[in-house]
């Protein structure tokens, strides 16, 4: 299960509601994606390389998006749409918001008890020690 506190729910709905307006915004997706710049690391191009491991995704999702093996999730009428591949990584975060944007990720927190260490204010982990399935 993947829960949304009040307070990142009400900037979700607000995020939905500005990107519908440009577009056909379907819902919401969530998952996880390779963290760091291993490239950059290598060739000393930057001198932020963005965390190791993975790094949380949390973006307005079109139709053209959606997959077969989504999985989707409803709170109060959003649809949260999580790939396949990223279930066992996030099963069991809570997706908060800290009320301001002051994080790499605009202010919202994920707090994920499957994670062994995290960085980036919460937006970013590294391995996860056990999976739902």
């Amino acid at each position: 299960m993947i829960t949304i506190t009040e307070e990142a729910f009400k900037h979700l709905d607000n995020i939905m509601r500005k990107a519908s307006q440009s577009k056909q915004v379907i819902g919401i997706r969530f998952g996880v994606k390779a963290g760091g710049n291993p490239q950059a690391r290598r060739e000393k191009q930057s001198s932020y390389d963005g965390c190791p491991g993975f790094e949380y995704v949390l973006e307005p999702m079109v139709r053209a998006d959606e997959r077969h093996d989504d999985f989707v999730l409803r709170f109060k009428g959003l649809k949260i749409h999580i790939n396949a591949k990223s279930i066992p990584m996030v099963w069991g975060t809570e997706i908060d918001h800290s009320g301001s944007s002051d994080n790499l990720m605009g202010g919202f927190v994920f707090k994920n008890p499957n994670t062994k260490t995290s960085c980036g204010y919460g937006t970013s982990s590294t391995k996860v020690d056990k999976t739902p399935f």
